[in-house]
């Protein structure tokens, strides 16, 4: 998030496409930042807007004041993940070429289930 400061919460509350105001579902604290800082969850209550129910995130920091939104598309993606997570992946896609191979054998039938 970045150091600069912009305009007010009420301010960054609106929604990014239609600038209605949002509403506040609540608010956590903010992981990797300094004690007191809180992200809030807003939503777009529009429901003639491209982002109606869509939430997006407002950081308050511990004076009150809001930081400036940072555009996080050109940054490296964060992913952790969980122990194991490779070899699964490999087994996933072991079955899966195994059911492609056997669906593509002489005389095999592909079933569809009754709806």
């Amino acid at each position: 998030m970045s150091d600069e400061v912009d305009e007010t919460f009420e301010d960054h509350k609106r929604c990014p496409r239609c600038k209605e105001p949002g509403e506040d579902s609540g608010s956590v604290a903010a992981p990797n930042a300094p004690k007191g800082t809180k992200l809030h969850t807003i939503y777009c209550r529009n429901e003639r807007c491209k982002w109606f129910n869509t939430p997006w995130l407002v950081q308050v920091n511990p004076d009150g004041s809001v930081p400036k939104p940072v555009d996080h598309k050109k940054r490296p993606k964060m992913y952790v993940g969980f122990e194991g997570h490779d070899q699964m992946a490999n087994q996933i896609r072991e079955a899966m070429e195994a059911d492609r191979a056997a669906s593509l054998l002489r005389g095999s039938e592909v079933r569809r289930r009754p709806r």
